[in-house]
């Protein structure tokens, strides 16, 4: 219609009555695929685009220019150099600590997210180290046995002895939460534990204003175990197809059927096409199954390969090592729904976040550091016998993530700590909706909106079926899908 609209929010653009409004279908089957928001600059709504990470949009009359102003570091492995464990360890932390230092300046209380990982453990650490004053942490978890990391948070809290608040959350609670959170964010949540931490938020601005967050360690130093590990796999793959793979004809057939088992092949066209397999949530198979005729017509399944493979070339091009290459997608992809939910999550109740591991100088030293201080094995024993598993087999017993930072607190924080494998944020779904909360998931997934994009049949009988690992959280992105869609559709 001629006009441009603009905001820092969806709900900006939506309280024109006179602005269209239709599901991008790419996005919202990238969502389920991905769990990204967005899909090339586009939002979930068709005809708003979001202003690209790192990139300036200027508009006269009806042309429009993008430029982009910073771009992550692709520096090849035989570009980079290496300074030895003492100086990179000393040069990280340092730059963290400024980091920190300058994500302090405020007028207002600053806090921090205390988990009892190592990555918000740092920060705390640093935090004090730092002298700043009359400092707090938070961390939230549910009753339900293994999905709060309290005993980690006690033992970070008494070992630097600052105060501290543990927050229990109830599934009652979650789902009275979660469709505001929905209509908060005009779209399906990202992930989880978005809802406790908007909850967390609400309680810690009684106390501060602005808390620290550990949001980008893991993208930035290598820290989802299986995935970051996940190029072994591939170059396992290779060398059987080459036949340069370690072992007699029987380890080798093991290893064909462990790939076989993980993957249902073990061969790949590319790097691409194995990642990818693990890089989601819901698979290709399931998503055709599950996607009305409406997909199909848009063509949504080649848009979404066809950015990957744009991806992968980019990364290709660069030279990247197949470790770096993984990482690379997650901080300029994978990052973002992190960053996002943070955002939404602390600024819905007031509270500002702020995130140390993003910092510009911090990203830069890290990207010219060998992909050996990301992730490494733990030795030349460890490595000969990773010759002959797949990386599900190896990944955390055999080798260490995000070696450089537990190289640079160790001795500062609690062993346990600084050594403590790689936890996601628990969030008990398989038993949530295969137990008390399927009803109310089916109320809001077998819907007329949901009717029109989706073959309920198919919906249902996944709904129907024996419950299995990771099922629950297929049937709550149906359920957030679900609710946005009605909530701006219906």
């Amino acid at each position: 219609d001629g006009l441009l609209r603009f905001g820092s929010e969806v709900k900006a653009i939506l309280a024109d009555p006179a602005f269209p409004r239709s599901p991008d279908l790419a996005v919202l089957a990238n969502y389920l695929a991905h769990y990204r928001l967005t899909f090339r600059g586009r939002t979930l709504f068709r005809g708003i685009h979001e202003v690209p990470p790192g990139c300036l949009v200027r508009w006269e009359g009806k042309r429009r220019e993008e430029k982009r102003l910073w771009s992550l570091p692709r520096v090849p492995e035989s570009e980079k150099e290496d300074p030895g464990e003492e100086s990179a360890a000393e040069q990280f932390r340092g730059h963290l600590a400024r980091a920190v230092r300058r994500r302090l300046m405020a007028d207002v209380p600053v806090g921090a997210y205390l988990s009892g990982g190592l990555d918000s453990s740092a920060i705390v650490l640093l935090m004090k180290q730092l002298g700043h004053p009359d400092l707090k942490t938070f961390s939230i978890g549910f009753p339900e046995e293994g999905y709060n990391e309290f005993s980690y948070s006690e033992m970070v809290f008494r070992a630097l002895d600052v105060p501290h608040l543990q927050v229990m959350f109830t599934e009652a609670g979650y789902f009275k939460e979660l469709e505001p959170l929905i209509r908060t964010k005009d779209a399906p949540l990202s992930v989880p534990n978005e809802v406790p931490l908007r909850f967390l938020s609400r309680v810690l601005k009684k106390r501060i204003t602005v808390v620290l967050s550990g949001e980008g360690a893991d993208e930035l130093i290598g820290g989802y175990t299986q995935l970051v590990r996940s190029p072994h796999d591939f170059l396992l793959a290779k060398g059987l197809e080459e036949g340069g793979a370690a072992g007699d004809a029987a380890s080798r057939g093991r290893l064909e059927g462990a790939l076989d088992s993980l993957y249902g092949r073990h061969r790949f066209a590319d790097q691409r096409e194995q990642f990818l397999h693990l890089y989601q949530w819901v698979p290709p198979d399931d998503r055709r199954a599950l996607l009305g005729p409406a997909f199909r017509e848009a063509g949504v399944e080649s848009e979404i390969d066809s950015f990957w493979r744009e991806v992968w070339d980019g990364l290709d091009g660069a030279g990247l090592d197949p470790y770096e290459k993984v990482l690379a997608i997650l901080e300029e992809h994978h990052l973002s729904a992190l960053l996002l939910r943070l955002d939404a999550t602390t600024m819905a109740e007031g509270v500002e976040g702020r995130v140390p591991y993003t910092d510009r100088d911090l990203v830069e030293f890290v990207a010219r550091l060998p992909v050996h201080y990301k992730v490494r094995w733990k030795g030349g024993a460890e490595e000969r016998e990773a010759a002959g598993l797949t990386a599900l087999e190896a990944a955390g017993r055999l080798d260490m993530t995000k070696y450089l930072l537990r190289l640079a607190f160790a001795g500062e924080l609690p062993d346990e700590i600084v050594m403590r494998p790689k936890t996601a944020f628990p969030v008990p779904l398989d038993t949530w909706f295969y137990g008390a909360w399927h009803e109310w998931a089916k109320q809001r997934i077998l819907t007329p909106a949901m009717g029109e994009l989706f073959d309920l049949a198919e919906v249902e009988k996944l709904m129907s079926s024996a419950r299995r690992k990771d099922e629950g959280m297929k049937l709550w992105m149906l359920a957030n899908v679900g609710i946005w869609l009605q909530t701006y559709f219906g």
